[in-house]
């Protein structure tokens, strides 16, 4: 998992919505479809949601 400049990131189109925060797609760089998470709120990040970074950073699959 890489953190990236919201300055690189462009065509933001919501996914879903979970208890944590917005699930997008975007454009990073030139080309790179990715997935974004914004977090609802920083001051409520939990080991709870540290997990489930962790958690996801595995098992994620490409579907775009």
């Amino acid at each position: 998992m890489k953190w990236i400049s919201y300055f690189q990131i462009t065509n933001l189109k919501k996914l879903a919505e979970g208890g944590f925060g917005i699930i997008y797609k975007a454009i990073w760089g030139k080309n790179k479809t990715i997935a974004v998470k914004r977090i609802k709120s920083s001051q409520k990040i939990s080991k709870e949601f540290l997990n489930e970074v962790i958690y996801l950073n595995h098992n994620f699959i490409k579907i775009f």
